[in-house]
């Protein structure tokens, strides 16, 4: 990993990504950010007094600075209930297809500012992904005749 961000070996997965946007150092200032407010967070309105960048390339960072750990703490609940459910429940293509689109969002989240139920593009799909992971399996109607 080191040698592909230095530039020694091709970087096939993309780490140097990481450095490109200095998300590390967005990702630092939100953490110092919540010197007090670790519980609930800073709120929508603080992120500017917080002196911290609109766009934290993390979804995951943001909830945790705007909403606090119990946020946080919501929040990867329902996306690990989301992915148990679609796991337990891959039985054809179409649930199959369910994961795969949820394990994307998983990733993205972590390096783009999606916000679930949130406004835009991105926000709005990733609901709609996790909305569908967590779709129940249809009742199959056994109806006795004769």
């Amino acid at each position: 990993m080191i040698a592909a961000i230095v530039g020694m070996v091709p970087d096939i997965l993309g780490v140097g990504e990481l450095f490109l946007y200095d998300r590390l150092d967005y990702w630092a200032a939100s953490i110092r950010a919540l010197d007090g407010h670790e519980l609930f967070g800073i709120g929508f309105g603080g992120r500017s007094a917080a002196n911290v960048p609109s766009n934290l390339h993390n979804g995951y960072i943001f909830v945790l600075l705007t909403r606090g750990i119990i946020g946080l703490a919501a929040q990867i609940t329902l996306l690990g209930l989301a992915y148990r459910h679609s796991i337990f429940n891959l039985t054809d293509l179409t649930a199959a297809t369910s994961l795969s689109m949820l394990t994307m969002v998983l990733v993205v989240t972590f390096f783009e500012s999606v916000i679930l139920f949130g406004f835009g593009g991105l926000p709005v799909l990733a609901t709609l992904v996790v909305g569908f992971a967590i779709q129940p399996k249809p009742i199959r109607n056994s109806t006795n005749r004769g």
